[in-house]
């Protein structure tokens, strides 16, 4: 990227999708900031309560247009993951980088080779296959690449996963259930459900992914060549709340056995249609606008980095000391604006330098052509 502004009517990637994934990515680092590092009175106030539940749509938001751009860049050349390919071979290497780094992140020992000396103790290993966002991204794209290559057709595809988002969200309390009966957890088990520790399981996080693959399949087929699709996307906000709004009542009368705090099985389909409003509200925000800073969108198409590289500086790990750690959670207001603030302009950076060094890279390699 050499200009200053990227011009929002041509890109090979819809503008709107980095905007929102931008702000998802934003609110992130400041949740987490300000979650872990406020002082404990800060934490008792009114105003942190409310905080706390408008904080809980940011995961959903970046699931949900995660799963949009899926859609879209994978039905663009839909033959290509259906074979083995290097654009299916460039997906997986991310999938698995991403298991690498997640698991990375939250490796017991300082020196991995530990792992196959020493014996783990139950703690451990719980805290070690703990499964967050960047595990439940690789492994919903993982399945995602499964599914594709056994349904073939998009329709089949687009019905599967029609079919699968309703009932994941409906089924999620059983599912946990079923799930919490292992005596002894296996892997699997860390991505069915939040019964064992982990954070961002498949269920019910790859619901809001489906989410945003129905929307996008809705847009692409309805909507590709309009720009009067906010109004209907609005309405479809609407109409998942008021769906949202009776499960959310009969779902806080389920047994006690079938309750998850984690989960939160009552509240997913209003976390659902808030989503999509804040989707639509920001893309409908975004077309008013001829163009935007390549920085926004260098942002929105680098959430997994900044991502993972935010938790280092604020959780630390078996190689770093977290400011978690440093701090606890002692700051005032001002003081956690003192360290987001530099924080995340210092993770803007590196992305930068990342993405210079990329194009400086591929600009010096050499072509096959050149080489033959």
């Amino acid at each position: 990227m050499t200009t200053g502004i990227v011009q929002a009517s041509s890109s090979q990637r819809l503008l709107f999708v980095d905007i929102v994934r931008a702000y998802a990515c934003v609110m992130m680092v400041f949740g987490h900031t300000f979650n872990d590092l406020l002082s404990e009175s800060i934490r008792r106030t009114t105003l942190f309560a409310e905080w706390q539940h408008f904080r809980g749509l940011t995961a959903p938001t970046f699931l949900f247009v995660s799963g949009f751009a899926f859609y879209v860049a994978t039905t663009r050349y839909w033959d290509d993951y259906l074979r083995w390919s290097p654009r299916l071979w460039r997906r997986l290497r991310r999938v698995a980088l991403l298991l690498f780094i997640g698991y990375m992140l939250h490796l017991p020992f300082s020196n991995p080779l530990q792992i196959f000396t020493m014996p783990l103790t139950a703690t451990q290993w719980l805290s070690w296959m703990n499964v967050d966002i960047l595990q439940c991204v690789a492994a919903n794209l993982l399945s995602l690449h499964i599914l594709i290559a056994l349904l073939r057709s998009r329709r089949r595809f687009f019905t599967y996963i029609g079919i699968a988002m309703p009932l994941l969200f409906l089924l999620s309390p059983l599912i946990w259930f079923l799930n919490g009966q292992a005596v002894s957890p296996q892997l699997w088990n860390f991505y069915i459900g939040g019964n064992f520790n982990s954070y961002f399981p498949m269920v019910p996080w790859v619901g809001f992914m489906y989410g945003g693959i129905l929307a996008a399949h809705w847009h692409q087929s309805r909507f590709r060549a309009r720009d009067d699709w906010h109004g209907s996307f609005f309405l479809a906000g609407l109409a998942v709340l008021a769906i949202g709004l009776p499960i959310y009542w009969l779902f806080l009368r389920l047994p006690p056995e079938l309750k998850f705090g984690t989960l939160a099985a009552h509240s997913l389909w209003l976390r659902l249609g808030c989503v999509m409003l804040i989707f639509t509200g920001i893309s409908a925000l975004a077309r008013r606008v001829r163009s935007v800073p390549w920085i926004i969108r260098l942002v929105g198409s680098e959430t997994l980095t900044i991502y993972w590289l935010h938790l280092l500086i604020i959780y630390g790990s078996a190689w770093n000391i977290g400011l978690v750690r440093r701090f606890g959670q002692s700051l005032s207001l001002l003081e956690a604006f003192a360290v987001f603030v530099p924080m995340f302009l210092t993770l803007v950076l590196l992305v930068v330098v990342k993405d210079k060094a990329l194009h400086w890279w591929r600009a010096r390699r050499p072509s096959p052509a050149a080489a033959d």
